[in-house]
């Protein structure tokens, strides 16, 4: 996978603008905007579509900005793991019971809500996804950590205490994955600078790209993990434009 940074700012994140028309209009103004790297949702959207006909795992929903993003390429089947009370909260409750129930999800995105927050456990999970007719079906069934192998790529976003990223990251190392790890906030704190530190794959910082703006929140960091093999990192002589 080729990552050009002049190529970032370039994705439509307006296909999923109808989408998020029933949020706040602070977070809907925040998704479409391109004018900051404080924004990482371009990222997302750019490397959903460097996959065709592939598996995007999402770990950490919330409010379903980052979900949106990745499911930018309609060929690919976006997975996405939370916590039902941690979904509940995002921002009133919206992305369950506005988002979801309302049919303002792309098709190709399945919620996985598992309440012992283990994604890696083949327990039973609630899955939420809208069917052919863009109805809302919600049914159990159980996990399938094959499928988290088998993925192209996993964006890792939740716990952020070190713990649950190591646990995960040795999860892919023991099982040969393929794919590429993409992680929210390395430098968060401590517990994550630290994680990223002991990361021995190959890995890029690619923060001026991600979570990269120069104040305290979003600065936070975005990390690559490549464990396939085949990233190339393309990054300009100066940073990327931004209008």
């Amino acid at each position: 996978m080729k990552i050009d940074y002049s190529k970032i700012y370039d994705e439509d994140l307006r296909k999923g603008d109808a989408h998020m028309a029933i949020l706040q209009d602070y977070r809907r103004e925040e998704f479409l905007d391109q004018t900051s790297t404080a924004s990482h949702y371009s990222l997302l959207a750019y490397l959903s579509n460097q996959i065709s006909n592939g598996i995007i795992i999402e770990v950490g929903s919330f409010l379903g900005l980052g979900t949106i993003a990745l499911a930018n390429n309609p060929s690919n089947r976006v997975i996405t793991y939370d916590l039902l009370p941690i979904l509940q909260a995002g921002v009133g409750g919206y992305f369950v019971e506005e988002i979801i129930d309302k049919n303002f999800f792309p098709l190709n995105i399945e919620v996985m809500v598992k309440e012992d927050g283990n994604i890696l456990g083949e327990e039973e999970a609630t899955v939420t996804m809208l069917d052919a007719r863009k109805e809302v079906n919600t049914f159990q069934r159980p996990n399938d950590p094959k499928t988290i192998i088998k993925s192209d790529l996993i964006f890792l976003d939740a716990a952020h205490d070190g713990k649950m990223e190591q646990e995960i990251y040795d999860f892919l190392c023991r099982n040969d994955y393929k794919g590429i790890l993409l992680l929210d906030d390395i430098s968060l704190n401590k517990e994550m600078a630290l994680f990223w530190r002991g990361i021995d794959k190959k890995k890029y910082d690619i923060t001026e790209i991600g979570h990269g703006k120069d104040d305290d929140f979003n600065r936070s960091g975005t990390g690559l993990v490549d464990f396939s093999g085949n990233v190339e990192i393309v990054r300009p002589t100066s940073p990327p434009a931004l209008t």
